[in-house]
């Protein structure tokens, strides 16, 4: 029987440059993130896909768009959707290798091939929006874009890496051998009537069980144990410009891609299966195929394990932020910060956005254990006041003036475990800096969040001039001593001295910090002693 195939990324690209240059309703250019919500009412009754919910700002973090600009008329030059992707590293995207079976040459493509992320409206350029190029486009080498698509998955390496924060966040890859059972969401944005002509302005979602093959294998000639076959028999189901987007579970507590958009039947039936790759069957692929990228220009993101983790100990003025998960009712870490005063934690303005007051009863803060993930370790702690450095503006892509001062609703007892860093004073040498930037990240194939440790010391004076011939005293210029890279917000830059540990910077500007051999930027803490210090007096009543 008659399959998408071949058609899903040719049909979405006819039909983006059709709607694009003849429809009278195009997609708007919102200027901010309160836009992303809207559809039109033609839009709003065209449910026939996705039969779900729009889905919301930082809702999947994870998903972006890929696009690219084509020529129309003459030489103006649009952009168009045509596939979806997730992000499981700062300059990876996992996603279906037919959305680039048409590129002639892979490694010298001539087409502006381009990942959105940290928007759920595709044509979105607001605040929040990262575009960043394709470097390299890498098909499974079995990939076979005949019969039932077979190997249909792909990785893109980006020209730079994507800054993490609460738009935009990788997803973790499921554990080696996962067999996928029960229900699981599919995204996408892609078209939502039976003609495959009119494209989903916002990321639409929707539930979906996974099925027996044998389902499948009455619509597709074939279904191999490294497919998925998924929603036979439910309204729902995926259409042309969904391809790559991910089916994902919860494992172990946290969102997984489990699969990849790959093809189903002509005109998205309801009723009908779709098949998706099976993202358990090629992690090895994923794994080699980042090794063997990660040239002198890319460092990998790197999780300590379990015979070299430090102790809380060690690092016993780390606090994890925490946010409230409702669905589940539990809090998931957004961010690291550092304990400076029984009450008080340093962190990044960004981990908040724009909001605080009602927000920070949302947050936790917890410490005491290195083991965040783990509800029966360290302690949890309520926030009473969240403030940001006044002059911090979320929209502002250098990322300056990134620094907040949370207050917590009681002190926390302090010991060997949970103990506080000490802010720079006014003589303090920036330098002669020998210290470690430390917090928590994500790590793929535990699912877990580890300790990351990257070592610093000034960087090149030169280099530095070069690279950041705008930077203030507001930054530090540093370069990493070891092989690892974080881009943790509000891990802090930590100096350990006979007299204590001091906090001299933040990781909150993510300007080549992931880059071998390049220095970046971090926050200055000593510049931002008047702020901090004004709000500890403030938040404390010690006027």
């Amino acid at each position: 029987m008659a399959t998408l195939k071949f058609s899903l990324v040719l049909l979405q690209l006819i039909v983006c440059c059709f709607t694009i240059i003849f429809c009278n309703d195009l997609p708007k250019t919102p200027t901010n993130d309160s836009s992303e919500s809207s559809e039109s009412e033609e839009d709003m009754e065209e449910e026939r896909i996705l039969h779900g919910s729009f889905a919301r700002p930082k809702s999947y973090p994870y998903m972006v768009s890929l696009q690219e600009k084509i020529p129309v008329i003459l030489v103006v030059k649009l952009t168009a959707r045509f596939c979806g992707g997730v992000i499981i590293q700062p300059r990876w995207i996992l996603t279906a290798a037919h959305c680039f079976g048409n590129v002639d040459n892979l490694t010298n493509f001539e087409n502006d091939f381009r990942v959105k992320a940290g928007v759920i409206d595709g044509f979105s350029y607001g605040s929040t929006a990262q575009t960043i190029r394709v470097k390299k486009i890498i098909l499974h080498p079995r990939y076979n874009s005949f019969g039932e698509l077979e190997n249909d998955i792909a990785l893109l390496m980006l020209e730079s890496p994507l800054k993490y924060n609460k738009y935009v966040k990788p997803i973790a890859l499921p554990p080696k051998d996962y067999k996928a059972k029960g229900d699981g969401t599919i995204l996408g944005w892609g078209t939502i009537d039976k003609a495959e002509k009119i494209q989903s302005k916002v990321l639409r979602y929707a539930t979906l069980p996974v099925s027996k093959r044998k389902h499948c294998r009455k619509y597709f000639d074939s279904i191999t144990k490294s497919q998925l076959c998924l929603g036979y028999g439910t309204k729902e189901n995926a259409c042309a410009g969904d391809s790559g987007g991910p089916f994902v579970q919860t494992i172990k507590g946290k969102p997984a891609v489990v699969g990849v958009t790959s093809f189903g039947t002509v005109g998205c039936n309801e009723n009908d299966p779709i098949v998706y790759t099976n993202v358990a069957s090629y992690l090895k692929f994923i794994k080699d195929t980042i090794e063997a990228n990660s040239d002198k220009n890319i460092v990998k993101p790197y999780t300590l394990n379990d015979t070299n983790l430090k102790t809380v100990m060690e690092h016993p003025y780390l606090a994890a932020i925490m946010e409230l998960n409702a669905e589940d009712n539990s809090y998931e870490k957004i961010c690291t910060g550092a304990i400076i005063e029984s009450q008080i934690v340093l962190t990044t303005a960004d981990c908040f956005d724009n909001r605080e007051g009602e927000f920070a009863e949302n947050i936790r803060v917890k410490v005491g254990t290195s083991e965040i993930d783990n509800p029966n370790k360290g302690e949890l702690h309520k926030v009473e006041h969240i403030r940001k450095y006044r002059y911090y503006r979320i929209n502002d892509s250098t990322m300056k003036n990134n620094i907040a001062v949370m207050q917590l609703k009681t002190p926390l007892k302090l010991s060997e475990n949970v103990a506080k860093a000490f802010l720079p004073s006014t003589d303090y040498d920036l330098k002669s800096i020998q210290g470690e930037i430390i917090g928590w990240d994500i790590n793929n194939s535990t699912l877990s969040n580890d300790l990351v440790i990257s070592n610093v010391q000034n960087g090149n004076a030169t280099a530095c001039k070069q690279l950041y011939p705008n930077a203030t005293d507001s930054e530090i210029c540093v370069e990493r001593t070891n092989n690892v890279c974080n881009q943790e917000l509000g891990s802090p830059l930590i100096v350990k001295t006979n007299n204590g540990n001091y906090v001299v910077g933040l990781n909150s500007i993510f300007n080549r910090n992931c880059e071998d051999n390049q220095p970046f930027l971090v926050a200055n803490v000593l510049h931002y002693n008047n702020f901090i210090n004004d709000t500890i007096r403030i938040f404390l009543n010690l006027d």
